[in-house]
């Protein structure tokens, strides 16, 4: 298991500490996503708190990552189908050979 660190992290105005195995930069990256979203959310409606911001925030984060999945799963399904297509036409490429003569 890797060592894991303690970051301090502001999201929205609030420290938070995380454990987490992650780098420093990648942690800020995250949190810089997050504050960003909470940010264009109470900039849209100044009558949320933040607590529904942040949670609207990672609805929509969520939401994000799903259809993310849901396309990777889609392209490797086309991606292996192509394969499939690819090594029929190498088997029948060897064939033909065969039967030319070459």
């Amino acid at each position: 298991m890797a060592d894991k660190t303690k970051h301090l992290l502001e999201i929205a105005g609030m420290q938070i500490t995380v454990l987490s195995s992650e780098s420093r930069e990648y942690m800020e990256a995250l949190a810089d996503t997050l504050d960003k979203r909470i940010r264009e959310i109470t900039t849209a409606n100044r009558y949320i708190s933040r607590a529904e911001a942040a949670l609207l925030a990672a609805l929509i984060l969520m939401d994000e990552r799903l259809h993310a999945e849901l396309r990777t799963s889609e392209l490797n399904s086309r991606f292996a189908e192509y394969g499939r297509v690819l090594d029929d036409a190498k088997r029948e490429n060897d064939e033909l050979r065969k039967l030319l003569g070459r």
